[in-house]
């Protein structure tokens, strides 16, 4: 018994420690940032790559047909969502993480709670009258300005050059996605290149690729930083 209490008494030692250095100096601590962002990956690629496999057979076995199909398919991910969300906060609540790091993740878990409200809101749109909003859909995805944003603020946090390059890339390629799928929409006879472009971005908003890749990025390149920050030792 004596060890357990002395044990749990060098933990909130040292958790204090890191604390403490937080306050004094400019470390930033990350371990538990980047554990939360994989528990938060591995759920949400598990969730769209679930998604993708029933749209899949959906398609080749025709499951629409059934009466109370899109209702199941409907309810479940609205259900998935909220309970990843819910782990997610958990997580954050219960993990040992310092005072800067779940200070950092309070805020950051704003950003999975928008991609569920996102993928949530076309299911609305079977009941509401949202041309606008679709309209809008067709041309940007609120997915890319939820995840431009969450760069900003990871960058805000780690202030790390391979973030800022990461984030100005991806600028690119929200302008570039959102010229072709303006002209695209705007003209009247679509290209088979232009179709099989279509078809890419529509996967990648769909599916959340865009989200799943910049976090993936982000945590390799900040562990592959920590690896050789080791060896350098």
């Amino acid at each position: 018994m004596s060890k357990n209490n002395d044990i749990n008494k060098l933990k909130i030692i040292n958790q204090a420690i890191k604390d403490t250095e937080y306050i004094t100096t400019e470390y930033s601590p990350y371990r538990g940032i980047i554990s939360v962002f994989c528990k938060w990956l591995i759920c949400y690629s598990s969730m769209m790559l679930l998604i993708y496999v029933i749209d899949i057979l959906n398609f080749k076995f025709g499951f629409y047909n059934y009466k109370y199909f899109y209702n199941l398919y409907n309810g479940g991910k609205v259900l998935f969502n909220i309970c990843i969300n819910l782990y997610i906060w958990k997580t954050i609540c219960l993990k040992e993480l310092s005072v800067k790091e779940r200070r950092f993740l309070k805020l950051w878990i704003i950003f999975p709670i928008l991609f569920s409200i996102e993928i949530i809101i076309p299911i609305l749109t079977n009941y509401l009258n949202t041309d606008a909003m679709i309209s809008f859909y067709q041309t940007i995805s609120l997915s890319y300005i939820i995840v431009l944003i969450e760069l900003f603020y990871i960058y805000s946090y780690f202030r790390n050059k391979r973030t800022m390059i990461i984030t100005l890339l991806f600028i690119c390629y929200i302008v570039v996605s959102f010229i072709l799928k303006a002209y695209i929409y705007s003209s009247r006879a679509i290209s088979n290149s232009f179709g099989v472009f279509m078809n890419i971005f529509y996967d990648f908003d769909t599916y959340g690729l865009v989200a799943i890749i910049m976090l993936f990025t982000i945590i390799f390149l900040k562990r592959d930083t920590d690896d050789k920050r080791k060896r350098n030792l």
